[in-house]
């Protein structure tokens, strides 16, 4: 039963996981401060010692799907796209985005924003300014 349930959670992790990748195929102007690859890695370790160390086909499995979003999250963006703010895929629709603001701290650019009733950030290198600017008017 307990592993029953175990495959109905993985069913709805690949489908968070794959909402994730089609709302950063949707990124016209991507942003990607952090790196993707520090997560790919931990995933990868984990699922290995996983397939590895317990040598049965339910944990087999487990790990690869461990491994498969391990590998995911190379292609998970952050960015401008037509329809909002994609942070790590996850899309903050411009139509609920308030109080956009663009600042500068220590040579990063942040985008703060409220979205429905949190703030929001999303950090941007310093060399993209000026595209960064361009996609935060046509979201005002």
């Amino acid at each position: 039963m307990e592993n029953l349930l175990l495959y109905v959670f993985d069913i709805l992790v690949i489908g968070i996981v794959a909402g994730l990748l089609n709302n950063s195929s949707k990124v016209k102007m991507r942003t990607d401060m952090g790196s993707g690859k520090i997560i790919a890695l931990i995933f990868s370790v984990v699922s290995l010692f996983m397939m590895i160390k317990e040598r049965s086909s339910f944990f087999f499995y487990q790990g690869a799907l461990i491994l498969l979003i391990g590998v995911a999250y190379l292609f998970i963006k952050s960015g401008f796209a037509d329809e909002g703010i994609v942070i790590m895929g996850k899309l903050y629709k411009r139509n609920f985005i308030e109080e956009l603001r663009l600042e500068t701290e220590n040579e990063v650019l942040k985008v703060t924003f409220k979205y429905k009733h949190s703030y929001k950030v999303l950090l941007i290198q310093e060399k993209d300014r000026n595209d960064v600017a361009r996609e935060v008017a046509k979201l005002k």
